[in-house]
């Protein structure tokens, strides 16, 4: 089985584009169970990992050119929404695969560098897969890898030395176009983790006159509480955009929250001033056409990305540092990938030994009906040790094999040898057969290799 990923980021579609497959992850995320039964396509494993700034489908798939299809199958695309998608998605195959997981879980493909609430993405995204029991050991084994190299990036390099979030770039934006941010009322609306966030760092910046909305009056109350501001009533958005001289806008809602008609009412009762309004959520909670208004202006979050340079924290030998633990992980992953791939012609050879075995033996028994319970037991002993001993070595080198390069022709060499069946279902599990020496029992096709 090869490993695939299909999906598109910041780097290559534009936020509109981003925000239509966002408002389709949720509702994926519930059916992705019933999707990969009424696939066409042989598929297996599915994690999908969507972020402000990316939207992944990690597949484990018997053939490669069959990502496509699978990735519109289960978004249920038709042609003419494939077609324009299509110019914005990026593949990676197994190795450049892992190599890319690995980079974003590290932060290195963040649109901000070194951010850190993408590793908890990139494990949420795991949890969700595991919970819809749609991974197995190819995407177990990638994702828990990937994780690990997040974790090792930010406690063994300076990459997170300063913590970076969409939160953080918003106030450093703000920073930028108000110096004197601490002298101005500022609304958050939402009071989740990045609502918090951002109201934390502007509580730091020492702006007093902060107001916080939420849907959820006792987490508006609370949040209030912690950064010593006024919990508003949701009913009291226009007031409160009325009011403000920024408002940051962080909820998970999947439509608009502050809509065109919020700023015409809260503009009209302050014509002469302007309003900053900052859009960090995704899908986006502020329509665009606010940013038209004559006194409004609107960041979102590719505005953040390309203008919070300041939150810029990881120099050139910190990333430097990173890749090297990104080149660590993935070579290893990838040799245990490539040692599993022929796990399935080992375990039908050792299934096929054994099946003989036990014919040969049973017919040995019936002339040896003299026998007692323990001699037989031991003439079981021996003849398994024989057999695993004389399929050890050519399992072990296949397995080596394999790692160094394509290994389908050695495959087909070893069914051809033993006149193996391909596909065939055997009673005896690979599992419980030994490949290793020194009395290790290991299942075919795992390596020792560790990420």
């Amino acid at each position: 089985m090869h490993i695939e990923v299909v999906g598109l980021s910041y780097r290559t579609a534009p936020l509109e584009v981003r925000e239509e497959l966002a408002h389709a992850a949720e509702p994926l995320k519930e059916s992705l169970p019933s999707r990969l039964a009424e696939s066409a396509v042989p598929l297996g494993e599915v994690v999908v990992l969507s972020t402000c700034n990316r939207f992944e489908v990690y597949m484990a798939l018997p053939d490669t050119a069959l990502g496509d299809g699978a990735f519109q199958h289960l978004l249920s695309l038709q042609p003419h929404d494939w077609l324009r998608l299509a110019p914005h998605v990026y593949r990676y195959c197994d190795q450049e695969a892992a190599r890319h997981l690995f980079r974003v879980a590290c932060g290195l493909d963040s649109m901000l560098l070194g951010e850190t609430q993408v590793l908890g993405q990139v494990a949420d995204a795991y949890r969700n897969g595991e919970e819809a029991m749609t991974t197995g050991p190819l995407l177990s084994r990638l994702f828990q890898g990937a994780v690990a190299a997040g974790k090792r990036a930010r406690t063994d390099t300076a990459i997170a030395v300063r913590p970076l979030s969409l939160s953080l770039a918003a106030v450093d934006a703000l920073k930028a176009l108000h110096p004197d941010l601490s002298q101005k009322r500022v609304v958050v609306v939402g009071a989740g983790a990045m609502g918090r966030l951002a109201a934390q760092q502007l509580q730091d910046l020492g702006v007093s006159r902060l107001a916080i909305l939420n849907r959820s009056p006792e987490r508006a109350q609370y949040l209030a509480r912690q950064v010593q501001g006024d919990a508003w009533p949701w009913e009291a958005l226009v007031q409160g955009l009325a009011w403000a001289d920024v408002a940051v806008v962080a909820t998970s809602a999947s439509s608009y929250v502050v809509e065109a008609k919020d700023i015409r009412q809260a503009m009209a009762q302050r014509p002469d001033r302007p309003l900053t309004l900052v859009d960090i959520g995704m899908p986006r909670n502020v329509d665009p056409a606010v940013g038209r208004y004559p006194g409004v202006r609107l960041l979102d979050i590719d505005a953040l990305g390309s203008g919070g340079k300041e939150a810029q924290a990881a120099t050139e030998e910190t990333v430097a540092q990173v890749e090297a633990l990104v080149e660590e992980g993935v070579p290893c992953f990838e040799r245990w990938r490539r040692a599993r791939s022929v796990a399935p012609v080992i375990g039908d050879l050792y299934a096929s030994a054994e099946s003989l075995r036990q014919r040969e033996v049973t017919r040995s028994f019936r002339r040896l009906a003299h026998l007692s319970e323990a001699d037989r037991e031991a003439v079981e002993v021996l003849t398994r040790s024989i057999v695993d001993k004389l399929l050890q070595a050519p399992a072990q080198k296949l397995q080596a094999l394999a790692i160094q390069s394509d290994p389908s022709a050695y495959e087909q060499a070893i069914r051809d040898l033993f006149d193996l069946r391909n596909g065939e279902a055997f009673e005896t599990a690979p599992s419980e057969l030994c490949l290793a020496g020194g009395g290790s029992r290991r299942s075919p096709g795992e390596a020792q290799c560790s990420t």
